[in-house]
C-alpha cells in the first residue's frame, strides 16, 4: 500500500544531519555546514492542481517509458530548502557569503543587490533577463573585492542556517538508490549546495548527479579570488543546463519560482510534469498560489517531499494505479487559475 510517511516528527525533535562533506568535489572547495536540520513533517500541506486528470495521465506515461528514461531537474534554494521556520527566514546560499562581510556597523548596503531578485517577470523578457545576469555578477564581484576566508564564512553557518524541506531525505536517496539521472540548477553558490546535498548523500558515488550553478574559488590561503564562468542566473538555468545535458526526453521538474517553468526550455522533451513548491511567507513575491498553479502541473503550499517520492516510486513501478489513485483522490485538490 502507498504510504505518504513523515520522514521526520511533528513534535518539537528535529532530525539532524552531518554534512561531513569532503574539501573538494571535483575542483570546487565546499562549504562546509555543521548540520543540516530537517524540518517537521507538514500535515496541513495543501497540494493543488489545475488539472489532476492531465497530471494522472502524464505519470502513466511516465511509468510506461520507465525510470531510465526520466530525468529529474531540481532548483535548490526554496525547493530542497525552506523559505521561512518557525517564523525566522532562513538562509540562501548567496545570503551566508553577504552575511559574512557586513559593514562594521552590521549593515550590508553594499550586498543589498544580493537580497531581492525581481519575482515577477514583465516583458520585455529579454531587459529582465540582463538585470539579473548583471546583478548576480555584481554580487559575486563584490565577494571577490571582499577577499572572504573560507573559515570566516563556515563560521556563519549554523544548524539553523538551512532547514530540508522535510522528506527531502529519502527522495534524494531513494534517487540515488535507483540511479536516477538528476541535476541541481540553480543560481545560488554550488560551494554550499554540494555540501547541503552531501548530507543526505554520497554526491561522489551518485554518478548520475550532475550540478549547475555558480562557484566561487579560493586560493592557497583560503581567500575568495574568483568564480567559475559561465554565471548563472535566476533566468539563465535554462542556458546552462543547454540542449545537452541530459538525452531524456522525460522530464520531472521541481521549483519554487514561477520562471524554473521554464528550466527545461532548450531540452527536446516527450513528457513533462512540472511540480512547485508555493512559499506562502516569502517576503518578496507579490504573487498568489493561483499564480503557481496556472504555471505549474502541481502545487504544494508550504509541502512537503512526500508526494513527489510517492510519483518517483510509481514511475519506477513500486506504487499501483489504484494507490496513485487513492493518493489523487485524499490529496490532490483540483482548483482552476
Amino acid at each position: 500500500m502507498a504510504e505518504l510517511v513523515a520522514h521526520a516528527p511533528t513534535s518539537t525533535i528535529i532530525k539532524k544531519f552531518l554534512s561531513n562533506a569532503p574539501a573538494l568535489f571535483g575542483d570546487i572547495t565546499l562549504i562546509r555546514i555543521p548540520k543540516i536540520r530537517m524540518s517537521e513533517y507538514n500535515g496541513n500541506e495543501k497540494v493543488y492542481a489545475s488539472n489532476p486528470q492531465e497530471v494522472f495521465d502524464k505519470l502513466l506515461k511516465l511509468q510506461e517509458d520507465g525510470v531510465s528514461k526520466l530525468h529529474l531537474m531540481s532548483d535548490f534554494d526554496r525547493t530542497m530548502t525552506l523559505c521561512n521556520y518557525q517564523d525566522i527566514e532562513c538562509e540562501t546560499s548567496f545570503s551566508v557569503f553577504r552575511r559574512s562581510a557586513v559593514n562594521p556597523d552590521g549593515s550590508s548596503e553594499k550586498f543589498k543587490y544580493t537580497e531581492r531578485f525581481i519575482v515577477n517577470v514583465p516583458p520585455p523578457y529579454y531587459y529582465i533577463n540582463r538585470v539579473y545576469q548583471r546583478r548576480t555578477e555584481e554580487a559575486l564581484n563584490q565577494f571577490v573585492r571582499e577577499r572572504l576566508n573560507l573559515e570566516t564564512v563556515e563560521g556563519q553557518v549554523t544548524e539553523t542556517s538551512y532547514i530540508a524541506r522535510n522528506g527531502l531525505d529519502a527522495f534524494l536517496q531513494y534517487n540515488m538508490k535507483n540511479d536516477v539521472s538528476m541535476s541541481v540548477v540553480s543560481s545560488g553558490i554550488l560551494n554550499i549546495i554540494i555540501s547541503f546535498c552531501h548530507a543526505f548523500i554520497d554526491v561522489k558515488e551518485y554518478n548520475n548527479l550532475k550540478f549547475y550553478g555558480n562557484a566561487l574559488t579560493f586560493n592557497s590561503d583560503g581567500l575568495i579570488d574568483g568564480f567559475k564562468s559561465p554565471v548563472v542566473s535566476p533566468l539563465t538555468k535554462s542556458t546552462v543546463f543547454g540542449y545537452q545535458g541530459t538525452d531524456k526526453r522525460n522530464i520531472f521538474l521541481l521549483g519554487d519560482q514561477l520562471h524554473d517553468v521554464h528550466m527545461n526550455r532548450l531540452l527536446p522533451t516527450k513528457n513533462v510534469i512540472k511540480y512547485g513548491f508555493f512559499n506562502s511567507k516569502k517576503r518578496e513575491t507579490p504573487l498568489k498560489i493561483e499564480d503557481y498553479i496556472e504555471k505549474y502541473d502541481v502545487v504544494s503550499h508550504d509541502g512537503n517531499f512526500q508526494i513527489p517520492h510517492l510519483f518517483m516510486r510509481f514511475i519506477n513501478g513500486e506504487v499501483s494505479r489504484r494507490e496513485l489513485e487513492k493518493v489523487f483522490a485524499d490529496r490532490i485538490i483540483q482548483k482552476s487559475d
